[in-house]
Formats: structure tokens, sequence, C-alpha cells
């Protein structure tokens, strides 16, 4: 006899959700959830049903095989050591909101209506739609490598799978805006040296935060001053990356361009190793929590919220009213596809002309 999780129901006359736990031979007991078909109804559904799972009144009946969070922890550690450290991060989020959502669930009854509602909940935490899609298609691959291990049924996957990503209209891109000078020097004494050197490398080129922590000494042209990134957001579809590099910042990369060629520019231990991407990110939000209580005791204005990306930005807006669009068009390394075979050879010599112009 295999197990039969209890139905979510609605109760018509009042339009709230509500669910029958079975008490023993004979009783059960009804929950109501909340407004029917509502996020915190499902959410507060499969919370009832983990508890319920776990104590003695619910049934004792034979194993129905692995849960969702067995599946989920085994596939992380599948998935894990061939991802790169944000595609690492990433995974470990999606993993968490499904355990969280479904752990206690057989993975032979996680179908599309789970799936619907891990979709609901992520437009209801206003995750904007690129991330959002990110944990989708996680959750999906997670589902296909089950089907492929028999732990789940190939029905179960082929619905999961047609089942539509976030449009624009649920989970609107959300704008990035440049970055105030002020509210970055407000913060950066009180960064790391590491961090603080990061911060003004990536306001003077305009360069991505990943690209930046990244960056190994061997990727620095010193004759031309660009940085030729090994590896970038791009590469895969054969686009080229020259990023000029100031003389505005020359000095404080200087000192760490002495590091063998294969040392991270900005890593810890002196260059060993490279920090997260998020690590700059969370240092900065930290710093800003943190002062801007000492602020409002004092009754002084307070520091805006800014991350690493908005520093990018700020470069790029600078440099699109002063030179123009096709120059900032270098500066951030955008192209069209079309233009891969071109673009590999103009970039470079764009870049240095640009590399002359900024100084």
């Amino acid at each position: 006899m295999e197990r039969k999780l209890p139905n979510y129901c609605e109760h018509k006359a009042s339009g709230r959700a509500f669910v029958y736990l079975p008490l023993g031979p004979g009783k059960r007991k009804r929950v109501y959830l909340g407004d029917y078909n509502s996020a915190a109804s499902l959410a507060k559904y499969d919370k009832v049903i983990g508890e319920w799972l776990t104590t003695k009144q619910a049934p004792r009946v034979a194993d129905t095989g692995p849960t969702v969070r067995d599946i989920a922890e085994r596939y992380q550690s599948h998935r894990e050591p061939s991802l790169t450290p944000d595609k690492v991060y990433d995974l470990r989020n999606a993993v968490k909101l499904l355990i969280e959502m479904f752990g206690s669930r057989p993975a032979t009854e996680f179908h599309a209506l789970q799936f619907e509602r891990f979709r609901t909940i992520l437009i209801d935490r206003g995750y904007a739609r690129e991330y959002g899609n990110r944990f989708l298609r996680i959750v999906k691959e997670c589902c296909k490598w089950a089907m492929q291990r028999q732990y789940m049924t190939a029905d179960q996957f082929a619905v999961v799978d047609s089942i539509s990503p976030l449009t624009s209209k649920e989970a609107p891109t959300k704008v990035v805006g440049p970055v105030d000078d002020a509210d970055v020097d407000a913060v950066l004494p009180y960064l790391s040296e590491d961090f603080q050197d990061t911060v003004r490398f990536i306001r003077a080129t305009g360069c991505r935060p990943g690209e930046a922590i990244r960056m190994r000494v061997g990727d620095v042209d010193r004759e031309s001053w660009l940085l030729k990134p090994a590896s970038h957001k791009t590469a895969h579809k054969g686009k080229a990356r020259a990023i000029p590099i100031p003389s505005a910042v020359h000095g404080l990369l200087l000192p760490r361009l002495l590091r063998p060629d294969d040392a991270y520019v900005f890593g810890a231990e002196g260059g060993a190793k490279p920090y997260q991407k998020r690590a700059l990110g969370r240092a900065i939000d930290r710093v800003i929590k943190r002062l801007n209580v000492e602020r409002e005791e004092a009754e002084q204005p307070l520091i805006n919220h800014w991350h690493p990306y908005q520093l990018r930005h700020a470069r790029a807006t600078e440099v699109r009213e002063e030179y123009g669009v096709e120059v900032a068009q270098v500066i951030l390394g955008h192209a069209r596809i079309d233009m891969t075979q071109h673009y590999a050879k103009v970039t470079e010599e764009k870049a240095k002309a640009v590399g002359k112009l900024l100084g």
C-alpha cells in the first residue's frame, strides 16, 4: 500500500483552503490554511503535511522511496564539483529553498503543482526574472537527474519541464543605476585593503566585479595597460575582452603585479586564493548597515545601499556621456554575436585608444 498524502482542498463557502489530517481509524482533523491558492496557504500546507508525517498520528505504511530532500541533496553533491563558485552559490540557494518548501515530500509525489508553488514563491519574494529563472532551471535539472536514476517517472519530469519560466511581467528585471561616489567614499575606509583596491579598480575600469575578483597577474598587459581576462562572461561565445586600465589605478596595481603570473591580483593570502565574488558585496553591505545604525543615532544622513555592479554602471555612464555609446560598448564588453570575428580584432585596438583617452 502506497502512502497517499492528504489533499489540498477548497472550502467553497469561505474561499479558504484546508486539509484533512488522518488521526487514526475513522478519525481525522480539518486544518485551515488561509486563502485558497495563495502562496501563504500553499506554504502552510507543506509545513502542516511535513509536521504530520513526523508524528505518530501519521499511518505507518510501506516506504515510498527517497524524499525531495534526499534527491535534492544527492543532486547537489553530484553537481557541485563541476561548477564554478558562482553557480555553486545559486545551486545551494535553489536546493535550500526547494527543501524548505517540499523536503519531507516523497520524490514520487513531486508534480507540476509543487513546481508551480515553487515558481509562485520566487515571484512573491521579489526575485528578479533572470535570477528566479536560474532557480527554476536548477530544479528542472534536478528532476531530470532524478528521472534518469528512476527516482521520478518520465511523465513527472515531462510535466514539470513543460512549465514556462518567469516572464518580465511576473518578475520584472531590476534596473541597476550608478552609485553615488559620496556613498562609495563613506564605505571605503572600513573595508579591507584588498577590497578597497578592488572597489577602486572596478570604479575606474567599469569591469564586471567577477572579472576583477578573478583577475590574475598574467592577465594584465603592462605595455598597453589592458586587462585581457582568460575567462569572462561571453568567452564561450568566442568574444574577445580587453579592458583598458586608466593610469589613475596603475599605482595601486604595480605592487600587486610583482606576484607570480598565476597569482590573483586582489586575492587572499598574497594572491594565492581568490575571494568569492559575493564576498565583496557582503562586506560592503555589512559596513553600510553598521554605519547607518551609528548615523541614525547621531541623526546624520544615511548612506544609500549599493553593491559592486553599481560601480560598473557609474563608470559606464561617465564614458557614454563623455565619449559616446561606441566607447562605452568597448568598456562594457558588449557586442552582437554576428560581429564576433570582427570584434575579436577590433576590441583590442579600440581598447588601447580608449585607454589613452581615459588617461
